[in-house]
């Protein structure tokens, strides 16, 4: 049950620090306008 608890702590822990990186691209692309917004429609 201890090693469970590990994987799923580890697997929450990638999956926010990847949801985190795609928000500030996000943000980073917006300020920016790097990219139209015609772009992002699909996302």
């Amino acid at each position: 049950m201890n090693i469970l608890l590990e994987n799923f702590a580890q697997i929450c822990k990638k999956i926010l620090t990847r949801l985190f990186r795609a928000v500030h691209f996000y943000c980073l692309v917006v300020e920016f306008h790097l990219v139209s917004h015609k772009e992002f429609e699909p996302l």
